[in-house]
């Protein structure tokens, strides 16, 4: 299938692992650091549903913000995107910039309803959506690592 070079199955996400598989990981987040079991269960931000429930929907949307203005930048010249119905991949979408589809993927993926998977060739990027508020970037080269980092940082994220 055209572009499943793009996305290979990854099982181990050990940094030695992704290594070996021939990645450099980044994990950007709106929080400075990896939180802590502690963290985790004390925090009301981690999902849409809990922050508006807590009364703290307007700090939940500013860190959402964020994160699509970064995404925005990144997705400028075009990318892949693992297509899925029903947690079952079908195929690939292309965008040649940042449009609503797209948006709305990576705010699915950002709420933690499903998971965004994409590629961005011109600078061979693989994002993988994630978990509390913290997404993982797989480069297959470190020529653009500093530069997605300091748009990170940009944008009020963090590289952790």
């Amino acid at each position: 299938m055209r572009y499943a070079e793009h996305f290979p199955e990854l099982t181990d996400f050990t940094d030695e692992a992704l290594r070996v598989s021939g990645y450099t990981r980044r994990a950007i987040s709106v929080f400075d650091h990896w939180l802590t079991e502690e963290e985790l269960v004390k925090s009301n931000l981690l999902t849409y549903k809990d922050a508006a429930a807590s009364g703290s929907k307007h700090v939940y949307l500013d860190q959402e913000r964020r994160f699509l203005a970064f995404y925005r930048d990144l997705f400028a010249g075009g990318g892949i995107r693992k297509t899925q119905v029903r947690g079952r991949d079908v195929g690939y979408a292309t965008y040649i910039d940042w449009d609503r589809k797209l948006k709305r993927s990576v705010v699915l993926s950002l709420r933690e309803r499903r998971r965004i998977d994409a590629y961005i060739p011109s600078i061979k990027l693989r994002i993988l959506g994630g978990f509390d508020r913290t997404d993982q970037l797989l480069f297959e080269s470190d020529v653009a690592v500093g530069l997605v980092e300091g748009l990170a940082i940009s944008h009020g994220l963090f590289v952790i």
